[in-house]
């Protein structure tokens, strides 16, 4: 998924289900920071402690994606979370929507929903969470599995503009150079995907599995049944998760609540599915969001707004503590509290969510 559901998305279905706002902008931060925390940072602070972060996010097309380090401590873990289905390592890899390991991971989340760093915590795994909803079928590992026969990907669109628009997408994808585009694009299908993206996640199908409108279908290479997918639906069924998962974290932390209280999510799904079947670029699905909440059709509050994303500035708040704040004050900070939760959910994933289903990933 991409900012418009792992910010936008995700701060309407928590505010829907009655988290006050402030709260609601930690937790929508928190989940698109998953993609946005793509560096190491060492900072030292006047007190001598030290913080030490480690990376959540990649782009898909960069050839780091291809260390094996990184597909275990990054892509399993945060965006590809393996469901444990089927019968081979590589099988139960494989991203499975709303799995049993899913759940899991929801369920021990939600335990920490007073912790110092809770809200920080639950939009993180609002991130994972919603994340098998759309790399449901395929693994943060480079897999075979990933492979799909790129010449039988279809989509259907009804503006023909816009459709050009989405194809394209799949060619530019790989190709960043605006002067090679158009020889890249001529060749692009005689190409394979998986050779461009290591076999990794979906990079095969470049950015199809995040964007909320499409209805669209392709076969993979090892001859399983071809792959047909309506991602209004699963989006829509992603959403409700969330809408749920927030309600359990607010009985679990009520002073997070907003007074004026949340509403069910039956009485809303109409306009959510409204939003993710909007055929726009990610701005006007972003619009799309900010429009609906702005005219009460979530929240039922007339003016609630989704505040703006300002990308990047919990990693220029860290890099700013150096050597300019003692551990008492950054402790209290969201962009250190991020680090904490991140830390707690990657260890408990590769070291005893996975192995205890027979995943040994590290």
């Amino acid at each position: 998924m991409k900012i418009d559901m792992h910010y936008f998305g995700t701060y309407a279905m928590a505010r829907a289900a009655g988290v006050e706002p402030n709260s609601a902008k930690i937790i929508a931060t928190a989940s698109q920071y998953v993609d946005e925390a793509v560096e190491s940072i060492t900072v030292e602070l006047e007190d001598g402690s030290n913080i030490v972060t480690f990376p959540t996010g990649h782009h898909m097309g960069s050839i780091k994606n291809r260390k094996d380090d990184d597909q275990r401590q990054v892509w399993a873990p945060f965006h590809f979370l393996p469901g444990g289905v089927g019968n081979t390592f590589s099988e139960k890899m494989l991203c499975q929507k709303d799995s049993k390991i899913a759940r899991q991971m929801v369920a021990h989340h939600l335990s920490y929903a007073n912790a110092p760093f809770g809200l920080e915590m639950i939009g993180v795994t609002a991130h994972v969470y919603a994340d098998t909803f759309s790399h449901y079928g395929f693994s943060g590992f480079s897999s075979r599995q990933n492979r799909v026969k790129t010449e039988s990907i279809e989509v259907e669109i009804e503006d023909p503009e816009f459709k050009k628009g989405v194809l394209d997408s799949l060619a530019s994808f790989f190709c960043k150079d605006e002067a090679a585009f158009p020889n890249f694009r001529r060749r692009f299908l005689g190409d394979t995907a998986e050779k461009l993206s290591g076999a990794l996640g979906h990079g095969a199908v470049a950015t199809y599995p995040d964007l909320p409108y499409l209805w669209w279908c392709f076969d993979y290479e090892d001859n399983k049944e071809t792959s047909g997918r309506k991602n209004p639906e699963t989006f829509l069924e992603g959403c409700k998760a969330l809408h749920a998962m927030f309600t359990d974290f607010l009985d679990r932390a009520p002073h997070f609540k907003d007074d004026r209280g949340g509403v069910v999510f039956e009485s809303i799904e109409e306009t959510i599915n409204g939003i993710l079947t909007t055929e726009k670029n990610t701005d006007g699905r972003i619009e799309a969001w900010k429009l609906a909440m702005r005219q009460g059709r979530i929240t039922q509050i007339q003016n609630d707004e989704i505040p703006d994303h300002q990308e990047g500035n919990w990693t220029i708040e860290l890099k700013s503590f150096d050597r300019g704040k003692n551990s008492e004050e950054v402790r209290r900070r969201s962009s250190y509290r991020f680090f904490q939760a991140t830390n707690l959910h990657r260890t408990y994933v590769l070291r005893e969510l996975l192995p205890a289903h027979g995943l040994m990933v590290i």
